[in-house]
């Protein structure tokens, strides 16, 4: 598949004496997929950024080895697909301005892994009830999911989001039905978009003693999917 923008062409040009430098992009996010990687970064302040590059190398040797131009546009999301899972890339995001000179760039080293959370898919459209599964962790007890629904365009909890859910299956599956009860109020599927996060529970309950993080996913419902009022 053709890269927007992407071509041979391109070459990072400085600024030259006089001229001011690009400021970066703010706020680079690398987040690894299966396959695949996700950079999400915040637009420079500077008014005469018109576009973006984004390079990626080889992380171990990015000085001997190929750099491609991967994204060329003016989007502040970009996903690099087609990679090899568990090799380490190293990505460069630079803003080029109206007058063709690049600011020095901000880099991010990521590793693309298959994800331990297996449905709903990343950013997956569901309607209720929402089935939730997991690869098992070796040794876990119990599991602690929690729910989100999210403020926002990112993809991760904030403190805008709103705690919808915790709870502890036996097993590495969960349903979630049109309404539930937590923390002493009830809770309706409604549209919008979510995240959900799984830890692996070790010995008895009780002692909340939990494993590493196994991984976190978005999933959306539309709004014929959220199910009766």
């Amino acid at each position: 598949m053709a890269v927007p923008g992407a071509g041979r062409n391109f070459f990072l040009r400085t600024a030259t004496a006089g001229q001011p430098v690009p400021e970066n992009v703010r706020g680079l996010l690398a987040r690894p997929g299966d396959r695949s990687v996700t950079l999400v970064w915040a637009p420079a302040e500077t008014a005469d950024v018109v576009e973006y590059v984004v390079t990626r190398s080889k992380a171990l040797v990015p000085a001997q080895g190929r750099v491609a131009v991967v994204y060329r546009g003016p989007a502040t999301e970009f996903t690099d697909r087609g990679l090899r899972n568990g090799a380490r890339y190293r990505y460069t995001v630079f803003t080029l301005d109206v007058a063709g000179n690049t600011s020095v760039g901000v880099v991010v080293t990521v590793a693309p892994k298959a994800p331990l959370l297996a449905r709903p898919r990343d950013g997956e459209l569901v309607e209720a009830p929402v089935l939730f599964a997991w690869v098992p962790a070796r040794g876990a007890k119990y599991y602690n999911i929690q729910i989100f629904r999210l403020a926002g365009k990112g993809s991760a909890a904030s403190s805008a989001s709103v705690k919808v859910l915790s709870a502890w299956p036996g097993t590495a599956r969960f349903t979630l039905g049109y309404t539930w009860a937590y923390g002493g109020s009830t809770y309706k599927l409604r549209p919008g978009r979510y995240a959900w996060y799984v830890w692996p529970g070790r010995g008895k309950r009780a002692q909340a003693r939990y494993g590493k993080l196994l991984g976190h996913s978005v999933f959306v419902v539309a709004a014929r999917a959220a199910g009766p009022r």
